[in-house]
């Protein structure tokens, strides 16, 4: 991807804004191409007129630094998953603990909101969504105590409460190392 904003720059379109940083994510939603760097930044590019836009969103999701946000596009629909402490509700040690929430971007007036919290703790800084139709799923595999473990999650946004649920989950390898889990792939097949 990172590859692609670069190709796009050096064919004479205009280049992303100067202090926008290293892209970090980015995604097709309704024909613009949007990029999430690694500074807390978004913009976008129309594919059709060739120009970045630097986009001023309000709030930016806080985020857990050392994990960077990936955003989605499902159903015409711009969505961002990333890392934060957890809020607590008078729960003893709850500001430990980390969790993965999906935001969604409204379009029209450039606001986030929070529309889900994803079950796992984010343990896999490298996780891979994607989405089709109306559902956003995640692979998410990392070692832990000599073993890898591999999670499956789906979430449907066409629900009013976008619940994530299981697909399949700890399923455990020995034979892989700590690199294989570095980079994942993960297509949809409608059979």
């Amino acid at each position: 991807m990172v590859s692609w904003v670069n190709q796009v720059c050096a064919t004479g379109s205009q280049s992303l804004p100067v202090d926008f940083g290293v892209v970090s994510s980015g995604v097709v939603c309704n024909g613009i191409f949007y990029v999430y760097s690694e500074t807390d930044k978004l913009a976008r590019y129309d594919i059709e007129r060739g120009f970045w836009i630097g986009i001023q969103t309000s709030p930016f999701p806080p985020r857990v630094i050392e994990y960077y946000p990936k955003l989605v596009s499902c159903s015409g629909r711009l969505f961002m998953l990333s890392v934060s402490w957890c809020e607590g509700d008078g729960q003893i040690g709850c500001r430990n603990k980390a969790v993965r929430k999906l935001w969604e971007l409204d379009l029209m007036y450039l606001a986030w909101t929070e529309v889900s919290v994803h079950p796992d703790s984010p343990m896999d800084w490298n996780v891979a969504f994607v989405a089709d139709i109306n559902h956003i799923f995640g692979v998410e595999m990392f070692k832990i105590f000599g073993q890898v473990l591999d999670f499956l999650t789906v979430c449907d946004v066409s629900e009013k409460r976008m619940n994530w649920s299981h697909i399949s989950r700890n399923h455990m390898a020995h034979e892989l190392d700590a690199t294989s889990c570095m980079t994942k792939s993960l297509a949809i097949l409608h059979l």
